[in-house]
């Protein structure tokens, strides 16, 4: 096990991995593409229940569910944020292009960086949405939080996230050869559900297993560099001599190499 350098802070070592990997994280990205659908739907299914005020989403990333919103929310100022400076830039540009986004209409749009665990408006927005980005909190449920107080009330934060069994194939590789299990924590469908009802939060979540499969244990390594989403929450990291041995375990079927991820999307609504 190797040490990973303490001179930079986990959320220092997240923004920068997802700013040097804003051109490359679509082409890797079909699990994301995927959420920002499912989330997406469900804003739209109960969009008209929110009550008047601004959209913010939180972690725009590439702008997968970026590009919803407007037609979702057409006479709403929206703000679309991250913690990335290259990420927003990168959606901002993207969306800017897109021949649907014209003046006068554009000037409700707007973009910011922003470390949303660490929002501290109160009551200010109709509705909170992220795809795919709370789970890169260093503390989730402390970083929800903020998110709830800054809905107005009968407003909702929309979500969605990969959960705790994501990856199981990866969990038990790593248990046979007896080497860490170096995902990052995720929280779970129960523990989502409970902190809905501690907080008084109505609430609806789902759950679904979708799978990615890759040529072998090396392009799906490849694939999470592409995506930026190799920042460890740990100060811990495989040796090369643990990291060849989990990928051999890995490819030892011959098979395609597969990751199972539970997907979770619903919403929290502020009562």
């Amino acid at each position: 096990m190797q040490m990973i350098s303490p001179s930079r802070s986990y959320k220092e070592r997240v923004q920068e991995s997802f700013s040097k990997h804003a051109s490359t994280y679509d082409s890797a990205a079909a699990l994301q593409f995927m959420a920002a659908r499912l989330t997406a739907q469900l804003i739209e299914k109960h969009a008209d229940f929110l009550p008047a005020g601004p959209i913010l989403e939180v972690g725009c990333g590439t702008g997968m569910l970026s590009s919803f919103l407007p037609s979702i929310f057409p006479d709403r100022q929206i703000v679309f944020s991250d913690i990335s400076p290259d990420m927003v830039l990168f959606c901002k540009n993207k969306m800017m292009e897109n021949k649907e986004f014209k003046a006068p209409k554009e000037t409700r749009l707007s973009w910011m960086v922003l470390d949303a665990e660490e929002l501290k408006t109160h009551s200010e927005y109709a509705a909170v949405v992220s795809s795919f980005a709370i789970q890169w909190f260093f503390q989730p449920f402390k970083g929800i939080s903020r998110l709830v107080s800054a809905l107005r009330a009968d407003g909702a934060l929309f979500f969605s996230m990969p959960g705790a069994d994501s990856c199981p194939e990866w969990k038990a590789a790593a248990e046979r050869i007896d080497v860490p299990f170096t995902r990052n924590p995720l929280p779970s469908y129960n523990e989502l559900i409970d902190f809905a009802q501690k907080m008084g939060l109505q609430y609806e979540l789902q759950q679904r297993v979708a799978e990615e499969s890759y040529n072998d244990a090396s392009a799906m390594l490849h694939s999470l560099r592409e995506l930026g989403a190799n920042t460890q929450k740990s100060d811990m990291r495989l040796s090369c001599g643990q990291l060849r041995k989990l990928i051999k375990e890995l490819d030892a079927s011959g098979d395609p190499t597969s990751l199972s991820y539970q997907v979770l999307t619903g919403f929290y609504r502020r009562i």
